[in-house]
C-alpha cells in the first residue's frame, strides 16, 4: 500500500547549471505526473534556443511502492534494506527523448523514444552553441527518504543554504509553518518562471518589431537618396505590411501588459513570503537573514515604481 503521506509531499527539482531560474519542480501528484520542456510556451519549461525542438523531452514521476522495492532487493540479494524502506516509497523519474536534434544524459546520447531512469545527481544535457552548454545542461536533485521533503524542494531550488539547514527538527508548529512557507516560496517560483516565459515572448516581439522598422527606414533611406540624386527608380514594396506591422505593436503592448502583471504577482508573493519569515519565532537569526536575502524585495522596488506611473 502506498505511503500517501509520502506521494503527496516528495519532490525533485531539474535544475540549469548556468541559470538559477531554470528550474522544473518535480512532484508526484496521483499515480504519475508528467513534465515536458521544449520550445513550445505550453511546455513545463520554456527553452527558446534554435536547437531545441518544439516538445524536446518529457519527464514521468511515479511511484514504486515498498512491496516492490522489497522484491527487486530480495531478486538481487541484499537483504539489508528491509529496515531502511520499512515505511516509504521509491520516487521513479524517467525521461523520455522526443527531439529531432537528441538529449545526452551524463555525456551519452540517448535513444529516441525510450526511457531512462533518472538518479540524483544525473546530468540532462540539450545541444546548444558552445558558450550555453552550462544553461542547458540541468543537474537532477532527489532528496532522500531522510530528507524533509518539502523543505529539500525549496533548498534545491535556491541553490540550498538555510531553508536546507532548517529541515532538522522541528516541533509540529515549527512543521506547520514549514509547509505554509514552501507553499508561499513556491508561488514566488511560480511567478518568478511565468515571468522569464513572458520576459521571452516580449524580447521577441521587441526584436521582430525592431527588425521591421528597420528595414522600412531602409527602404526610405534609399528612397530618399535617390529622389536628391533626380534617380528616376521603381519604389520598393514594403517588406512587411502595415497592418501586419500592426499587429505586432499590438502582441508587443500584451506581452509587455502581461509581463507587468506577472511582475506585480510576483512582487507580492515575495512580501507575503517574507512576512512569513519575519514572523517566525523558531528560525535562527542566520537562517532569517539567508532567506531574506534570496527574498529581497528592493531590487524591484524601482521596476514596481516604473511601471506604475
Amino acid at each position: 500500500m502506498p505511503n500517501r503521506r509520502r506521494v503527496s509531499s516528495s519532490c525533485a527539482i531539474l535544475q540549469s547549471k548556468g541559470r538559477e531560474n531554470w528550474r522544473v519542480p518535480l512532484r508526484c501528484k496521483g499515480e504519475k505526473s508528467v513534465y515536458t520542456i521544449g520550445r513550445h510556451p505550453n511546455c513545463s519549461l520554456q527553452l527558446s534556443d534554435m536547437h531545441i525542438s518544439s516538445k524536446h523531452l518529457t519527464i514521468s514521476c511515479r511511484y514504486k511502492s515498498s512491496d516492490s522495492c522489497k522484491e527487486d532487493r530480495d531478486h538481487d540479494g541484499d537483504e539489508n534494506d528491509d529496515e531502511a524502506n520499512e515505511d516509504s516509497d521509491q520516487v521513479v523519474i524517467e525521461l523520455t527523448d522526443t527531439s529531432s536534434n537528441g538529449t545526452w544524459l551524463n555525456g551519452e546520447k540517448l535513444e529516441r523514444g525510450r526511457p531512462v531512469l533518472l538518479k540524483s545527481g544525473s546530468e540532462v544535457s540539450f545541444p546548444c552553441d558552445e558558450p550555453l552548454q552550462a544553461d542547458y545542461t540541468f543537474i537532477i536533485h532527489i532528496p532522500s527518504v531522510e530528507e524533509d521533503t518539502d523543505t529539500a524542494c525549496i533548498g534545491s531550488s535556491t541553490g540550498g543554504g538555510a531553508l536546507s539547514s532548517y529541515g532538522g527538527t522541528h516541533t509540529k508548529a515549527d512543521k506547520d509553518w514549514n509547509h505554509q512557507f514552501s507553499e508561499q516560496w513556491k508561488e514566488v517560483q511560480k511567478q518568478e518562471n511565468e515571468l522569464i516565459l513572458n520576459v521571452s515572448r516580449l524580447a521577441a516581439r521587441v526584436y521582430a518589431c525592431n527588425d521591421t522598422i528597420s528595414k522600412h527606414q531602409q527602404i526610405s533611406a534609399v528612397e530618399e537618396e535617390n529622389e536628391e540624386r533626380n534617380v528616376l527608380v521603381e519604389k520598393t514594396p514594403p517588406t512587411v505590411s502595415f497592418k501586419e506591422f500592426e499587429t505586432g505593436m499590438n502582441e508587443l503592448l500584451l506581452a509587455n501588459k502581461n509581463t507587468v502583471q506577472v511582475l506585480r504577482s510576483m512582487f507580492d508573493s515575495m512580501k507575503l513570503a517574507r512576512n512569513e519569515i519575519l514572523l517566525c519565532e523558531s528560525m535562527t537569526e542566520d537562517d532569517r537573514a539567508s532567506i531574506l536575502n534570496k527574498l529581497d524585495t528592493s531590487r524591484w522596488e524601482a521596476v514596481m515604481r516604473a511601471i506604475s506611473e
